[in-house]
């Protein structure tokens, strides 16, 4: 299914709603911000990172409930996409299908 993963990653897009990039290559964007969780890579040695950012957002929102947009998974792994090496496929391999939003409260259809 998956072609080619860069040379060196830490996360890889699969579906996404990329919100600032630059390209890489041929086959992928260099992400600089980017938000939806429904489908991605994760390399071993990025693993702890990303839990312990997860983990950290997950305590804060139970301190501070109204903030869910804060603390939210697609949202709390932001300042850690500069910095990594993360990328998104130019051509997405999946998308996020239409569905209630729990955290919306209200139907949320969004493929960008």
């Amino acid at each position: 299914l998956i072609a080619k993963l860069p040379a060196s990653y830490d996360v890889v897009m699969l579906s996404y709603n990329l919100v600032a990039s630059t390209p890489h290559d041929e086959t992928f964007n260099r992400v600089r911000e980017v938000q939806t969780t429904s489908g991605y890579i994760v390399h071993s040695r990025f693993y702890d990172k990303l839990i312990a950012r997860w983990e950290e957002g997950a305590r804060l929102f139970m301190q501070n409930p109204t903030m869910d947009w804060v603390y939210i998974l697609d949202q709390y792994w932001k300042p850690l996409q500069p910095d990594a090496e993360w990328f998104a496929y130019k051509v997405r391999i999946g998308k996020q299908r239409p569905s209630f939003s729990d955290i919306a409260g209200r139907f949320a259809e969004r493929d960008t």
